[in-house]
């Protein structure tokens, strides 16, 4: 058995036991969603709650304000498990979670909800190797995607999409370091489709080439998945109101500069903004795409308050740099990702010790580890000082991959 297969292996043992052993209450809401798409309510499942009796139990348990693609896809498995395999534990536990906890059943239910991230999760980890020529590079970031701990807590814990956008960002990567742009401009709108985050490297994509004309074609392309999928779903009031133009996407903006009472400048659009300007100056080439698209991500990082699975974006950039460049940098990333796993004792018990309440029943009612701890400590002060020392590992990784006239990955 060669390496690569042992890895593999071993990393998907590792998947099933930990989707398997936790849960977060996000994931009712998915569940919720896969039963009425598989149901038959694809196209009005964005006001199906708002228009069910004051008395039904489902009318306030969920809001449904993700891209329609993600509902559509967990309606799909849904209907496989449910309808084709007759496992009733798929949709059986939806009301009464908490009071399942050690039955083996419920633990079958949290397989089944997250196992179907599996599938771009594992293209995601042959995706990256193909960006690299040689055998024991591919063999290093195979084997660091297939252990990375902000997949295993982002994807199998917390139950969280975003391992399918983050794996077609990785595929419209692969294509465009390859110069098949148009190509790479699908996959990414494809991505989109999931989730808007992948639109910060169609600019980066946009900027490889030097023809007007093919920039604009590049950019049509990324937008025909994302309207294909939505288009549909318009009419809903629904879509419009919570998915179309959902609160999250503001988060970004958060952080301004006041430069009178009333007025401010965003500092995330400055920068990024900024940013893809110098490189329409210097322009873009495949020898540079990973680490020019990893500055992109940081801004971003750097100037908003983000969810934990978030960081999952940046993971395939992060480990592209590790295999590249050795160690050089290993100490900023380590910072990076050690102040990630400090801030999350500093958000709900939810995604800490309650997580692993379906193994082990107890924690259920476990407070905060601060609690259990009996420190009083000020949570977004310490989240400041948590953020800060990120945003401070970001800046060197920015400055250390800035673009330049003779700038390599």
């Amino acid at each position: 058995m060669n390496k690569i297969a042992l890895i593999l292996i071993v990393g998907i043992l590792l998947r099933i036991l930990i989707a398997a052993s936790t849960y977060h209450p996000d994931l009712q809401t998915f569940n919720l969603a896969g039963q009425i798409v598989a149901s038959g309510h694809v196209l009005d499942i964005y006001d199906y709650l708002q228009n069910l009796p004051d008395s039904h139990e489902w009318k306030n348990l969920a809001l449904f304000n993700y891209p329609p693609a993600i509902y559509i896809f967990h309606g799909s498995f849904n209907f496989i498990f449910s309808s084709i395999f007759y496992l009733w534990q798929v949709n059986y536990f939806l009301m009464d979670v908490i009071t399942n906890y050690g039955n083996i059943n419920f633990n079958l239910h949290l397989l089944l909800l997250k196992i179907p991230y599996l599938i771009f999760d594992l293209l995601a980890a042959f995706f990256i190797i193909k960006l690299f020529d040689n055998k024991k590079d591919k063999l290093i970031a195979f084997g660091l995607w297939m252990f990375n701990p902000i997949n295993l807590y982002a994807t199998y814990m917390m139950g969280q999409f975003d391992i399918i956008p983050t794996s077609l960002m990785v595929l419209a990567l692969v294509f465009a370091s390859k110069n098949k742009l148009p190509t790479a401009a699908f996959f990414l709108g494809f991505g989109i489709a999931f989730k808007v985050f992948p639109i910060f490297l169609l600019p980066i994509f946009i900027l490889m080439t030097n023809r007007w004309l093919d920039r604009a074609k590049i950019g049509l392309i990324a937008f025909i998945p994302y309207l294909i999928s939505v288009v549909p779903f318009i009419s809903s009031s629904g879509f419009r109101t919570n998915a179309l133009f959902a609160d999250q996407g503001s988060k970004s903006l958060y952080s301004t500069l006041a430069v009178s009472g009333g007025e401010r400048i965003f500092l995330f659009p400055l920068f990024l903004l900024a940013f893809y300007l110098i490189l329409l100056k210097k322009g873009v080439n495949k020898e540079v795409l990973n680490s020019k698209s990893l500055i992109a991500f940081l801004l971003f990082f750097i100037f908003t308050h983000f969810h934990p699975q978030w960081l999952l974006w940046i993971t395939p950039f992060l480990i592209i740099c590790l295999v590249r460049e050795k160690t050089k940098n290993l100490i900023q990333i380590l910072i990076l990702l050690i102040s990630y796993l400090i801030s999350l004792f500093f958000f709900e018990s939810s995604l800490t010790v309650n997580l692993f309440a379906p193994l082990l029943p107890f924690l259920k009612n476990l407070p905060g580890i601060w609690e259990i701890l009996n420190i009083n400590i000020d949570i977004n002060y310490s989240r400041s000082i948590t953020q800060t020392i990120f945003a401070a590992a970001s800046l060197y990784l920015i400055y250390i991959h800035f673009p330049s006239k003779d700038a390599k990955d």
